[in-house]
């Protein structure tokens, strides 16, 4: 993701899209040709939506690593596990596990905290260790980050 963030400095999403999709569709005729099925009309239709959707879903992800930090995206990136799990409990009505509400706990759990470090700090790069300062140092050994709630008083 921080690589990414580094080519949107000099290329532009849509060029980066490309280029994947480019890799992925590749990859995925050699793929196939050790499997081959021949092609109906439900296929095409199918292939042609998948290719809608990750295209789509690529220029989100590069347009949104070129707008802000690569922090705030990799919190939305993952909700993408549970949005995966929704869909196929309601589609093939597969219940999730014991560890999927687990990891979906911790990427719910772990979104939320970065967002309310980043509130309560006003965002920017110091949220992160805003947080963890928070969690794991008592107030008296925490640095001054610029928020009242984190300056050691006395």
């Amino acid at each position: 993701m921080v690589w990414s963030r580094v080519l949107t400095r000099t290329e532009p999403p849509e060029s980066l899209a490309f280029c994947s999709g480019l890799v992925t569709a590749v990859a995925g005729l050699a793929l196939t040709s050790f499997h081959p099925h021949p092609l109906t009309p439900v296929l095409w239709l199918a292939l042609g939506m998948m290719g809608v959707f990750c295209a789509a879903g690529t220029l989100s992800f590069y347009f949104a690593v070129k707008h802000t930090s690569a922090s705030n995206v990799s919190q939305y990136h993952y909700t993408q596990l549970l949005t995966g799990a929704l869909i196929s409990y309601v589609v093939w009505h597969d219940k999730p596990g014991l560890f999927m509400w687990l990891g979906g706990a911790l990427i719910i759990g772990s979104g939320l905290m970065i967002a309310l470090a980043a509130r309560t700090t006003g965002g920017g790069a110091d949220a992160r260790s805003s947080l963890a300062q928070a969690l794991w140092y008592p107030r008296s050994q925490r640095r001054n980050l610029g928020h009242p709630a984190l300056v050691p008083r006395g």
